[in-house]
């Protein structure tokens, strides 16, 4: 997880004349400053970040709509998934440290399996945007969250679908 990906904070293009990144002024080309730019803290015109007359580098052209406050109210948000994730992380020691073992990989989907004493979960995870059927080996597992941030419960026969991710308790 890097500075912003709880947002979706993009990659911002920052002109030559607004770069403040020292090695940037050096050597043009190597800028940093766009993986820098002012966290988008919410909706305002400077995006919450500062009280200055503008900010130090330039938001993205987002920033309305991806911010804290705003994502904040969305319970189906990237930044309510990753506030999800890290729970779920911090509560089982299978998903911090457990050992990992790969189950299933496809041109579009990746299975694994992490476990830790006698607590085990699988990972399905489709990086295609077509659904993709799950191996028959996941059936009857429990999903226990979904990055569309909309289904729990038993698999059953549902594909995996186009983008998804899923964290299962197996039966």
């Amino acid at each position: 997880m890097y500075y912003g990906d709880e947002v979706g904070l993009a990659r911002v293009e920052v002109p030559p004349e607004a770069a403040q990144d020292p090695w940037e002024k050096n050597e043009p080309g190597l800028a940093r400053d766009s993986s820098r730019t002012p966290m988008q803290w919410d909706d305002g015109p400077l995006a919450g970040f500062t009280t200055a007359a503008t900010p130090w580098l330039p938001l993205d052209r987002e920033h309305r709509r991806q911010n804290v406050a705003t994502l904040d109210r969305m319970p189906d948000s990237i930044l309510n998934l990753y506030r999800a994730l890290i729970a779920l992380r911090q509560t089982h020691h299978a998903l911090s440290r457990g050992a990992f073992r790969m189950l299933a990989v496809t041109d579009a989907t990746i299975v694994f399996e992490r476990s830790w004493r006698d607590e085990r979960f699988l990972v399905a995870l489709n990086l295609s945007g077509d659904a993709q059927p799950l191996p028959a080996s996941l059936a009857g597992a429990e999903i226990v969250l979904s990055t569309a941030m909309d289904r729990t419960g038993p698999i059953e026969s549902a594909p995996l679908r186009g983008h998804e991710g899923l964290v299962l308790r197996p039966r």
